[in-house]
């Protein structure tokens, strides 16, 4: 007859698809992001092809648009270029890895593309301590376009609409809006010029309105026999021709905002100010002028 042995026990393997996860989108753009994933779990078998898949409705497949980074014979982590995105839009992703089995997805996330590019809007500000070579004119930047300005400031001429090919100044990049000013330097006495304000970004330079300054008349000079002069355009009463340095004692500031329309000026407060001019001026037996305003 047939005899048996004693009975044992064993239970096979579940067949399942591979398990993924997916993080965040980093790198975002107005047309494409960049997907970090990993497969933690292979499954039944190797994987023969893994990726992430993404839509603009909820829970991706793979029969949505999906990037095939290939097989996968253990666990690994991976990046997802996603590219050709449109701007200001919501997307949805999931990881996915493939097996004999079937597919396994992450969990889903999402994400937002930014707005598209446009150029910088920058408008033009007002003048200030406008001098017979030189003055202030200020601006204001109110969008960034691209979100990155790489370079801002004044341009100008003598023609008219002035571009970064004329003289100009360049104060750097930023990634605020708000105000800036620029010092413009080097001009011609009673000229007039035609200013305008610029930045710039990865699409190209956009420019503000025309503002259109003349330089006043340069100051007089005494050709022959000065002996101090005394402009208090450094902030300070230093003597601009020599070393006979006076210093302000007292009630004593310097303003901008001078009569003559350049530099700037003493202002005392009508007390206790006064310019202490440590120095032996004058001589006896000469005759002197002193010129103030």
């Amino acid at each position: 007859g047939t005899s048996y042995s004693a009975q044992v026990s064993f239970t096979t393997n579940a067949l399942s698809a591979p398990s993924v996860t997916s993080g965040q989108a980093v790198s975002i753009t107005h047309q494409s992001a960049l997907l970090p994933g990993s497969i933690t779990n292979l499954g039944t078998d190797a994987a023969t092809q893994h990726g992430h898949c993404w839509s603009t409705s909820p829970n991706p497949t793979t029969a949505d648009q999906n990037t095939q980074l290939g097989s996968a014979t253990s666990p690994i982590s991976f990046n997802s270029s996603l590219t050709g995105l449109s701007p200001s839009t919501t997307y949805y992703v999931r990881a996915y890895a493939t097996n004999s089995v079937g597919t396994g997805y992450s969990s889903q996330v999402s994400f937002t593309t930014l707005p598209t590019p446009t150029l910088p809007e920058v408008s033009i500000g007002s003048t200030s301590n406008l001098t017979h070579n030189s003055a202030t004119i200020s601006a204001t930047l109110t969008n960034l376009g691209d979100g990155n300005v790489t370079q801002r400031g004044h341009c100008w001429n003598t023609t008219g609409a002035p571009t970064t090919s004329d003289s100009k100044t360049t104060l750097g990049s930023t990634t605020t809006t708000g105000t800036f000013s620029s010092n413009l330097t080097g001009l011609t006495p009673i000229t007039t010029y035609y200013v305008r304000a610029y930045a710039t970004n990865s699409l190209g330079t956009s420019y503000s309105d025309v503002l259109t300054i003349t330089t006043t008349s340069p100051p007089p000079v005494v050709t022959s026999g000065l002996l101090t002069y005394y402009t208090f355009d450094g902030q300070n009463a230093n003597d601009a021709i020599g070393t006979k340095h006076g210093v302000g004692m007292g009630g004593v500031t310097y303003v901008s905002n001078s009569p003559s329309g350049s530099g700037y000026a003493a202002s005392f407060d009508g007390s206790s100010g006064f310019i202490n001019i440590p120095h032996q001026l004058f001589y006896s037996g000469s005759n002197y002028s002193i010129s103030l305003w």
